[in-house]
């Protein structure tokens, strides 16, 4: 475990020791976030956004909570 100002790391999770505290992911000058994963999940597993990539430069967004409001967009050849 590896304890950064108010972020702890330990194993394969990355979190903050300040109770509702964002973590800030930002690049030096031009420099980019990278996410090497097909799916990306935002929110807290149960009702959230889903992000996901096929490699063929198509996103899908898809919200999976559960009742008539959830749905899928995808951007088709977005690269």
């Amino acid at each position: 475990m590896v304890l950064l100002n108010h972020i702890q790391i330990s194993n394969v999770t990355i979190s903050s020791l300040t109770t509702n505290a964002n973590i800030n992911i930002t690049p030096n000058g031009t420099g980019d976030v990278v996410l090497s994963s097909d799916t990306v999940y935002v929110g807290d597993l149960n009702t959230a956004a889903v992000l996901t990539t096929n490699g063929t430069g198509n996103l899908t967004i898809s919200t999976h909570n559960g009742d008539a409001n959830q749905g899928n967009i995808t951007l088709i050849n977005g690269a």
